[in-house]
């Protein structure tokens, strides 16, 4: 089976989880594009997902991708409020869903 390509593989993750997910450059440009002032960074943001067993790779999902896709980690849409709320920021889920990305 050839590799997907790397625009095809958040479909394939959304379809197995059955709802919408978001990178975690995604989730801190909704914070930014929210405006939340001084919100957490790629890093932190990072280290907080995967302390807390948030997000899920599509290799944890079976899906083959290349292998630079296959360290990608996606967080569920169901799993927003966990990171506003453990990470005390001042904004909602709906109002960090408004700001996500369009694809």
């Amino acid at each position: 089976m050839d590799k997907m390509k790397r625009n095809t593989v958040r479909p394939q993750v959304e379809k197995r989880v059955e709802e919408r997910v978001y990178s975690i450059t995604d989730i801190c440009d909704m914070i930014r594009i929210a405006g939340v002032i001084g919100g957490p960074g790629y890093k932190t943001m990072k280290q907080y997902v995967e302390e807390k067993v948030l997000g899920i790779s599509p290799t944890d999902l079976g899906i083959e991708c290349q292998s630079s896709m296959a360290k990608a980690y996606y967080v569920r849409s169901s799993n927003l409020p966990k990171i506003i709320d453990g990470l005390h920021l001042p904004v909602t889920k709906e109002q960090l869903e408004a700001a996500a990305p369009r694809w």
